[in-house]
């Protein structure tokens, strides 16, 4: 009985010493304007980091945990989901995404398709436009809109991680230091 409990009592110990090192976000500060992005479990994000031979890779997706040194990525890719493990070291560049963006995009894409069709059939009964000018006005109004989409929420990292931009602080103490 006295092994059992003192093996109970290491037991809560090695678990509260594991569990106190764990933070719960990624704070990253800008150098000079001391702006912060604050990442935390069930963010979605998208990275940029160098990966396992020094070459750029990209990942996106809901971050699942961070500890010291790493950052899990919880990532959807051709329907399998993964999860990824990126260091924190390695990060170069990372875009935070806003809760919303998940509804309000394909909501945004559904409405200018409509739109789209819209428009074109109008257009088609104003001016008496045969099909294929129809369909090339149709094509043309898409991708013209498309591109206006993604030029509104664009997907690529924009924040740069280095010394001299964004520098990532694991713990609340480190970011109070930096103030």
């Amino acid at each position: 009985m006295k092994f059992f409990l003192s093996t109970l009592f290491f037991q809560f110990i090695l678990l509260y010493s594991v569990t106190a090192q764990i933070p719960d976000e990624l704070i990253l500060v800008h150098s000079t304007t001391k702006d912060t992005i604050s990442i935390q479990k069930g963010t979605d994000v998208h990275f940029m980091y160098r990966g396992y031979l020094g070459q750029t890779d990209f990942i996106e997706g809901k971050v699942s945990a961070i500890t010291t040194q790493d950052i899990w990525i919880q990532s959807k890719k051709n329907n399998q989901e993964s999860i990824r493990q990126v260091q924190i070291t390695d990060l170069t560049a990372v875009r935070k995404y806003s809760p919303a963006r998940k509804w309000v995009l394909p909501a945004l894409h559904l409405g200018a398709a409509a739109g789209n069709w819209v428009f074109t059939t109008h257009i088609e009964k104003q001016y008496q436009l045969n099909t294929t000018q129809a369909i090339l006005t149709g094509v043309g109004l898409s991708l013209a809109t498309n591109l206006l989409i993604k030029w509104c929420f664009p997907t690529k990292p924009n924040r740069r991680i280095s010394k001299t931009r964004w520098v990532p602080l694991i713990k609340r103490a480190e970011y109070q230091q930096i103030l």
